[in-house]
């Protein structure tokens, strides 16, 4: 008996040494197999916090657990975060890690975790990490090689926070808190697995539209699986959504590529106050203290094949019955009441174009206003037929006599509405409106929201009136303000059925006026201060225009304000199309001068595009100054000069964040006229200090003509002709956003300039009539460096003098002086004359490049839209097919365009080259003749 208890001693002992001592011998194992099978099997960069491994918490399984589990995207996603996990934990069989070949899995958790799943327009997805490859036959779970075996037993998720947000599909999902657990044993061949499940919000958006809104969710479900035949047994289960109790049964087999279904759900209670519950104004307003009464309830059943490759669906049934529904707030004198409808959707199975969406008729009263409805869909895929029904006539201040509102909250104001409409919708497109059915209107008056929580600013309707026609939908009349811009407003929606029903653009042409329309204040109107999406950053985002709407705008405008532009005058005609604001004539006054504007700004592209032509007018240099970022950054020296100029110029490249151009990647080309502009600069006054004459310290352009362009963040001025007084010659070079200087002047001033015509003339001298002045300028704007070939053009006088003194054949030395002065202006003639040829050749040349590119580039451009077009056209009659190939089209239009940018970018940095090369060859030649024409 005492050796039985001292051999139990002795076995305690040694679990107990083993508790402590197994977790540290198979510590590094663990983790090292962990982060290598981390690394193979994700596209992702990941990162980890504290690592924990203990055989106390999960004995007799090896418990591993992670802290701060972060999985960051690359590419396209760089920077992005797809999950952050607090506290993300396994158990393991300890027998497996002894084997040291399988580890097995037996507990999951994950605690503590925000996840962002993304798809973008292009499809591209962030969590699709797993790495693939075009030529590999997709692994099965016999050829997938892992060191991790699945055989659990429970799983967990606890505070989890998920959103999903599909831009190519329009789907967004969000959830908050979530908190789920599973248990069931998956080593066995039959599972049953029982899951319980709560989310405090839900919110569920389709294209915009809030199908269920920050909805609290709560189920219990049991599972029977079998996991060799794929089949899932539902018992008698339950979801909750907010007040609202579903009960679901059935089963869900998946042999193979199809999904076999047979299941069915109700409401296990009548009660029209769940159904109400799905509304957040009314769930979250006092709802435990809602009066309500009335039937209602919502059976379903799903019952078929399911196939999304083959676009095999199943068939259902599903209706939701409400009778006598009512409901009203104690403290508030209104009820909603009358609430009577059967709504049912139903598919005999096959294909979607089945389904038949029937409410044959809606009724209810808000406040004693009477509000009347009907609506039948058939044939929704192929060719939607519509008969569709709506009369009422609400006054919108009884709202607040209907549910709970805030008191800084206001709204008022009337609508009328009675519409009939009945068509397919191939009539409509075919513009057969004698089998058309479109009649009624829309009428609204003297509204007005205010909600400081929700918008900035108060929205007012005067009036505002759609007739339904036929042929379109006809905007009336609309007079509306927001802030304090007012709106008004008349034109018409072309094909609003087909933009509704078959995922087209909508067309609409507009006459658009207003007295002021401030941007700055539309562009704040939101009040919600929610942290930026993560694939936008915390950055200010681009302005992104919708993609699936062709609006042509004829607008006007007394007064515009942006940034910080006070605009006057506006006019001119813009059109919206795929995701491109296309501006055609615009004419608007700005600083005083006249601006004239044709292009495009397209926001499709993930760094959205502008490309413009534009006349400025009788602009002052100073009020451009300090009204234009690009003019202080790309002419600095117009912050101390004067006067007027004109310009006409083209300019393109991408925009920052912040919308302003991006000044290191924009192109431009384009030439000034000056009217009579005085120029002051460091550079300037240094030739002033030079000649001893401050009136050089300036300089006039009068009726100059300058050509420039803007390459890779630097001005480059073509040679230009000055002629100011007896001042006469060219001036040419670039400066940079770096505030560098590369300038040459090569000028003739009189010889007084020098202020040594009165030396002369004492002994009888006289002063040269012109002397060639010949400047370079580096350096910066602020701390210029100035060069002069007359660094001793005084000495050169006083040695004239002197020669003077000693030779008695003065006359002579001048006769002499003369032709060498005549030699030298002739080298100086012949040189720039040939400078001029060579940057002519060169000018010539790269023009020559730019336009064999441009050609290119619109031959790629014209093939992708072709190949494009030919996609979309292969697609029509199928709208699963259409968005697929419409996202393949735009992917394609993207692709042509990008490499035609780059095919134009390319011969401009040719061109460019080219015009270099020609500029240092002829500055090498003037510089040799300025040499040889120099008298010693």
């Amino acid at each position: 008996m005492k050796r039985a208890g001292k051999l139990l001693l002795i076995l305690f002992g040694i679990i107990g040494v083993s508790v402590v001592v197994i977790p540290l011998i198979f510590k590094d194992q663990i983790i090292n197999k962990f982060k290598e099978e981390v690394n193979k099997q994700l596209l992702a960069d990941v990162d980890f916090g504290r690592f924990k491994l203990s055989l106390i918490r999960d004995f007799p399984n090896l418990h591993f657990g992670v802290e701060d589990f972060v999985v960051t995207g690359r590419d396209t996603f760089a920077g992005i975060e797809l999950a952050r996990i607090g506290d993300f934990r396994i158990s393991l069989d300890l027998l497996s890690v002894f084997k040291g070949e399988q580890f097995k899995i037996r507990k999951i958790g994950v605690e503590n975790a925000n996840i962002h799943l993304i798809v973008l327009d292009s499809a591209t997805a962030n969590y699709l990490i797993l790495p693939t490859s075009e030529e590999e036959e997709i692994p099965t779970e016999d050829t997938i090689s892992t060191s991790f075996n699945l055989a659990l037993k429970k799983y967990y998720f606890k505070n989890i926070n998920l959103i999903y947000e599909d831009r190519l599909a329009g789907i967004y999902t969000e959830i908050n808190h979530l908190n789920h657990e599973g248990k069931g044993d998956f080593t066995e061949e039959i599972v049953n697995l029982s899951t319980s499940t709560k989310i405090d919000e839900l919110t569920f958006k389709s294209d915009g539209i809030a199908l269920l809104s920050r909805v609290a969710v709560a189920s219990d479900f049991d599972i029977k699986i079998n996991q060799n035949t794929m089949e899932f047994s539902f018992g008698d289960n339950f979801l909750e959504l907010n007040d609202l109790r579903l009960n679901f049964k059935g089963v869900i087999r998946m042999p193979d590529e199809n999904i076999e279904t047979d299941v069915e759900f109700d409401t296990p209670n009548s009660s029209f106050k769940s159904i109400i519950s799905l509304i957040p104004a009314i769930y979250y307003q006092d709802f435990a203290k809602l009066t309500a009464r009335g039937i209602a309830s919502l059976t379903g059943k799903v019952q078929g094949t399911f196939n999304s490759e083959q676009e095999i669906y199943p068939k259902f049934n599903i209706l939701l019955t409400i009778r006598d529904g009512y409901f009203k707030y104690p403290d508030l004198p209104a009820a909603v009441e009358a609430v009577n409808t059967d709504f049912r959707i139903t598919n005999p199975g096959g294909s979607l174009d089945n389904t038949l969406l029937t409410i044959p008729g809606f009724s209810m009263k808000l406040a004693d206003n009477p509000i009347e409805a009907a609506l039948m869909v058939s044939t929704p895929i192929s060719d939607p037929f519509i008969d569709f029904m709506f009369n009422g006539k609400l006054d919108l201040g009884t709202i607040s006599k209907l549910v709970p509102i805030d008191k800084s909250v206001e709204l008022k104001g009337l609508m009328d509405a009675g519409l009939t409409l009945k068509a397919k919708l191939s009539d409509i497109e075919s513009e057969r409106y004698d089998k058309v059915v479109a009649e009624g209107r829309v009428l609204v008056r003297d509204f007005l929201f205010k909600d400081p929580a929700a918008l900035a600013l108060p929205v007012s309707i005067s009036k505002a009136k759609v007739v339904a026609q036929p042929e379109h939908f006809r905007l009336e009349e609309l007079s509306m303000a927001i802030g304090q811009s007012d709106i008004r407003a008349t034109g018409r929606f072309d094909n609003l059925l087909s933009y509704v029903f078959k995922d087209t653009s909508l067309f609409g042409r507009f006459d658009v006026s207003s007295k002021i329309f401030d941007l700055n204040e539309l562009a704040n109107i939101s009040t919600d201060t929610a942290v930026a999406s993560a694939t936008e950053g915390t950055e200010e985002d681009y302005i992104r225009l919708p993609d699936q709407i062709d609006f042509t705008l004829t607008a006007s405008a007394d007064r515009v304000l942006f940034s910080d532009f006070d605009i006057g005058n506006f006019t001119g005609t813009v059109t919206l199309s795929d995701q491109k604001a296309i501006m055609n004539n615009v004419q608007m006054e700005l600083v005083g001068g006249r601006v004239l504007l044709s292009g495009f700004y397209d926001s499709k592209l993930p760094v959205p595009v502008f490309d413009f032509s534009l006349n400025l007018e009788n602009f002052g240099i100073q009020q451009s100054f300090q009204t234009f970022s690009t003019a202080k950054a790309l002419a600095p020296i117009a912050k101390n000069s004067e006067g007027q100029f004109n310009v006409a110029f083209k300019i393109s490249g991408p925009l920052n964040r912040d919308m302003t151009p991006d000044l290191t990647k924009i192109t431009s080309a384009g030439s000034i006229k000056t009217n009579n502009i005085l120029l002051r600069s460091d550079a300037l006054a240094q030739i002033g200090s030079f000649l001893r004459n401050q009136d050089y310290s300036t300089l006039t352009l009068r009726d100059a003509n300058i050509s420039f362009k803007i390459e890779n963040g630097r001005v480059f001025v073509t040679p230009f002709q000055v002629k100011t007084g007896q001042v006469t010659g060219t001036i040419s070079g670039s400066n940079g956003l770096d505030q560098t200087l590369d300038y040459d002047m090569e000028l003739k001033i009189p010889g007084s300039a020098v202020r040594a015509d009165q030396l002369l003339a004492s002994l009888g001298g006289k002063a040269p009539q012109t002397i060639d002045l010949r400047v370079k300028i580096t350096g910066t704007y602020t701390n210029p460096k100035v060069s002069t070939t007359l660094g001793n053009v005084v000495g050169d006088l006083v040695t004239q003098v002197k020669e003077k003194i000693k030779e008695t054949a003065e006359q002579k030395v001048e006769d002499l002086k003369q032709q060498i002065n005549a030699e030298a202006e002739r080298i100086m003639a012949d040189a720039r004359a040939q400078a001029e040829r060579i940057m002519n050749q060169a000018q010539q040349q790269a023009d020559k490049v730019r336009a064999d590119a441009r050609a290119a580039a619109d031959k790629v451009r014209a093939e992708g839209r072709a190949q494009a077009q030919r996609l979309r056209d292969e697609a029509k009659g199928n709208i699963v097919k259409e968005r697929a190939a419409n996202e393949a089209a735009r992917r394609l239009e993207q692709e042509a365009e990008n490499n035609a940018r780059k095919i134009e970018l390319e011969a401009d940095r040719r061109a460019e080259q080219l015009v270099q090369q020609a500029r240092e060859q002829s500055n090498q030649i003037l510089t040799e003749a300025e040499n040889k024409a120099r008298v010693k």
